[in-house]
Parts: structure tokens; sequence; C-alpha cells
């Protein structure tokens, strides 16, 4: 198995950290995993303990998929989570996630091609998956939401764009 880097990414005043995991082959897509709430980005990114996302470790070696696993931001409780759309959380971070993912995967695009980009997440991650597909629908070709669904208090607003 391919080993996992530790990279980081500044944006907006501060530095924001990511695991990648190369493909013995060129890159054919990237995946974005991102974390629940209370989760890390570190505990993707290693098998000591068992979670659902784990399964993209096999999947990107097989697929040639470069996977990427950013950490989110502290929110109000001190832990790791993301800026998703729900309007009644308030122990969400309050960064701009969107705009992270967004440059994250611009950034971990091969040298000299553009490869399509996927997002999945859990829980939190999975609501933030489905936040980027809403205002950024065409930052990725689609993305899974695991133990998520939308908000039921949203302060996304509806896209007229077709989300994958």
């Amino acid at each position: 198995a391919a080993p996992w880097s530790a990279r980081t990414l500044g944006i907006d005043g501060t530095t924001r950290e990511y695991f990648v995991r190369e493909p013995t082959q060129p890159p054919r897509a990237i995946v974005l995993l991102l974390h629940g709430n209370g989760g890390s980005a570190r505990a993707l990114a290693s098998t000591e303990r068992p979670h659902a996302l784990h399964a993209w470790h096999a999947i990107a070696e097989r697929e040639a998929l470069r996977l990427v696993i950013p950490e989110g931001a502290a929110g109000s409780e001190g832990r790791q989570g993301w800026n998703d759309c729900r309007a009644d959380a308030d122990n969400n971070p309050t960064t701009d996630d969107v705009r992270f993912l967004t440059r994250l995967a611009a950034a971990e695009q091969p040298r000299g091609r553009r490869v399509p980009v996927f997002v999945a997440g859990t829980s939190n991650g999975g609501q933030m998956a489905l936040r980027l597909a809403i205002k950024q629908p065409r930052a990725g070709r689609g993305v899974a939401a695991v133990v998520a669904a939308m908000a039921a208090s949203s302060e996304c607003r509806e896209t007229r764009r077709a989300v994958n």
C-alpha cells in the first residue's frame, strides 16, 4: 500500500493540514474523504480503528485514485468538523470550508492535466460534501454522504444546477 504524506494548505490566514495517498500509477481521479464532527484526518488515514471510509484505501489502489483527507476546523466545542449547511448547528466551525475544499481539490490536481474530483464524507463530513455540491456544483464530479442528510434547517439555498 502506498504511504500517506502530510501536507498543508494556507487559506484565509490559517494553515490547514491534510493527508494524501498517492496511487502507484498516475491518478485517474481525486477523492476527498471528509471525517465527521469530532473525527480527524489522521484517523481516516490510519487503519488502527475501523471506519466506514477505510474501504477507500483498497479502492484507491485498485482504481489509481489520489486520496486526499483534509482536517476539519475546530468548532465552538473544540471538536474538529465542517461548516456545513445546518443553520441550527451552533458547534460547527465558522471557516469557509467550501473555499478550502475547492482550493484543496485544485491544488492536488496532477501536473499538466486535470482529473475528476469526488467527495465522500460521514456524518458532518457527509453534510459538508452536500454543501460543496450545492455551493460549487462544478467543483466535483459527484458526492457521497454516509450517515448524513440534508439539513432540516438549512442556510444553503437550493441550487438550480444538477448535482451528482
